[in-house]
């Protein structure tokens, strides 16, 4: 897929996105949260009893001049964290590793490797490796210490019909990866060489997510209001394919039997993956994009007005729903942490939805950027 064509879907399912917008999920690893304030800018944040509260570290550090001219545009997939480094990819098409501690550049693919295509999915972080899609279709294996392409794998990587966006998925010794053609494609971390004997061919329209539930299903997303649930040592479905009221771009909170997500349609379905059948569903009014977040009985929902929703795990029913005024609107997931939700908004503000309280406050982070 064309750069003109993913800006195109891009305006078509963010409702007029002007320009790149990342939608990366925060990531809480230990006392620091990982997250963008601003599609561009990576910041770290010390978190205590109370949650998050001081940046320590902003990246790029345009006063550095080894990140002086570093412009990663935005990010939409989510943060890889090892103790080692922070890996991500930026729409502009290149991946970054950055030191957790202090922030700075271990290494970056720019001017270094040729990568055809943009980076919506984040990169796949495995055995030493890291792997990752473009909107090109080309699929890359990098050597993660040196951001080298791995030795077995060409430079220019495995190519694929059209783009790939959704993040690709490890479950043992296979990769899985979507397509924008509607494919799903199982293939070795080791070489890239098939693990399926055919593709899953969805037939009902683009797979901009997938995700592994309770490592036996593969929960494929799709542009054509439609969700399936494959096996993953085969490629076939596992159940019958679920019908939406409008696209899915989400992965899914999962518990006991069920995983929840919502659609285009502002649907939030609550799905048996034991039968392949609805619970219940819930009406938010408004698109869902984001993923939402299970704490304790209470399932969080943030959809695109911003509103986020209490709802009742088991029954379906609305115990709560708080607007979030003038705070942008929310694509990226919802975060569960210590018993409570962290929403993200586009216009960087960080919020925590408190179930015990049914309530949404503001988080106030001193020092990060604007």
């Amino acid at each position: 897929m064309g750069l003109t064509a993913a800006a195109g879907l891009f305006l078509a399912a963010c409702g007029g996105l002007a320009n790149p917008e990342g939608w990366s999920t925060p990531s809480f690893q230990n006392d620091t949260l990982y997250y963008f304030p601003d599609r561009d800018t990576l910041v770290a944040v010390e978190v205590d009893e109370q949650g998050p509260r001081t940046a320590v570290w902003s990246f790029p550090d345009t006063a550095l001049e080894d990140e002086r001219d570093i412009d990663v545009e935005a990010v939409y997939g989510d943060l890889v964290v090892t103790d080692d480094a922070i890996y991500f990819a930026g729409w502009e098409g290149h991946v970054y590793a950055v030191e957790p501690e202090e922030g700075r550049l271990l290494w970056t693919t720019h001017n270094r490797i040729s990568i055809t295509g943009s980076v919506v999915g984040g990169v796949l972080h495995h055995d030493g490796r890291l792997f990752f899609g473009t909107t090109e279709g080309h699929f890359y294996a990098l050597e993660a210490e040196t951001g080298t392409i791995a030795p077995g794998w060409p430079e220019e990587g495995f190519t694929f019909d059209k783009g790939i966006w959704a993040t690709p998925v490890l479950l043992g010794d296979r990769i899985f990866i979507g397509t924008m053609t509607g494919e799903v494609h199982a293939i070795s971390p080791d070489d890239g060489s098939p693990v399926w004997a055919d593709p899953f061919e969805s037939g009902t329209g683009a797979i901009p997510e997938l995700a592994l539930i309770d490592e036996r299903l593969l929960f494929v997303p799709t542009l054509g209001k439609t969700v399936y649930l494959l096996d993953p040592d085969t490629g076939q479905e596992a159940y019958p394919s679920f019908l939406t009221e409008d696209w899915v771009w989400t992965t899914p909170a999962y518990g006991d039997d069920f995983a929840y997500f919502g659609d285009f349609a502002g649907l939030i379905h609550a799905l048996d993956i034991t039968s392949g059948r609805d619970r219940w569903t819930f009406d938010t009014g408004a698109k869902v994009k984001a993923g939402p977040a299970i704490v304790g009985d209470v399932l969080v929902v943030a959809d695109r007005e911003p509103v986020v929703h209490f709802i009742d795990i088991d029954s379906g029913e609305r115990l709560n729903a708080v607007p979030l005024q003038g705070a942008g609107t929310v694509r990226a997931n919802v975060v569960e942490r210590g018993g409570v939700a962290y929403v993200l908004t586009t216009n960087g503000r960080l919020f925590r939805a408190e179930p015990d309280r049914l309530a949404v406050t503001e988080v106030s982070i001193t020092g990060a950027p604007n």
